[in-house]
């Protein structure tokens, strides 16, 4: 449970999933073309704020690269 970012139980762990997905994303090109559209289905109103926050960091960093 990360505590100290304000976000805590299933929330968290999606958040660092999200992250951690960015990141094998920007080494492989492939699996990003399938996970692009995951995230941005992920964007719904329902998604918790720090869901939205990572998935918004991850899309903005692979577009960068």
């Amino acid at each position: 449970m990360v505590t100290d970012c304000g976000v805590s139980g299933e929330g968290s762990d999606a958040a660092l999933s999200v992250v951690t997905l960015g990141k094998m994303c920007l080494q492989h090109e492939e699996q990003a073309k399938r996970i692009i559209p995951a995230l941005s289905r992920l964007l719904s109103p329902s998604t918790h704020p720090a869901i939205k926050n990572n998935i918004l960091f991850t899309l903005t960093d692979m577009c960068v690269r």
